[in-house]
């Protein structure tokens, strides 16, 4: 496979799939996962193997595990993609993924890279993790909107995110 080093498999995934097909790719030995969201396309699920692991065997794990949920009655995607990388500075290579976002009226999630000049914006800074933690996920814009209304109603002194997912 060489010059390339990694394995990239990619695989639609509806929300409500997404958790055990993420689950699913860790075992199989997945280096990283990300599950992406653009706005006005399906969800995504992409997982990155190292060059050692057989792209056939992985492609048909992820197919056979997707057959089972239709079997179930679920509707899963089709189609799994696995495709050769090449090698190049994942390190930093992966931080342009992550832009600020703005948040509501008054809020804007940015990492530590690329903090903007807010303006009337509050800055939330977020160092995006392997585990949960880029703020671009639908779950915490809806919670951080909802948090902007309440505090809108009446600002409290102080507040704590305990983080507990």
């Amino acid at each position: 496979m060489s010059p390339s080093r990694y394995w990239e498999l990619t695989v639609g995934v509806p929300a409500d799939l997404s958790e055990g097909l993420t689950n699913l790719v860790w075992e199989l030995g997945a280096l990283g996962v990300v599950e992406e969201e653009p706005p006005g396309q399906a969800a995504r699920l992409r997982a990155f193997f190292p060059e050692t692991a057989r792209a056939s065997a992985l492609e048909q794990s992820v197919r056979d595990y997707l057959d089972g949920l239709r079997q179930l009655g679920f509707a899963p995607a089709h189609e799994v993609t696995v495709v050769a990388l090449a090698d190049e500075n994942w390190h930093e290579a992966w931080r342009v993924h992550f832009t600020p976002q703005r948040v509501g009226r008054r809020l804007v999630i940015a990492p530590p890279w690329d903090t903007p000049v807010a303006g009337r914006r509050l800055v939330i800074t977020i160092e995006p993790g392997r585990a949960f933690g880029t703020g671009h996920h639908g779950s915490t814009l809806g919670c951080l909107e909802a948090l902007e209304a309440a505090v809108e109603a009446e600002a409290p002194r102080r507040m704590i995110d305990l983080g507990t997912g």
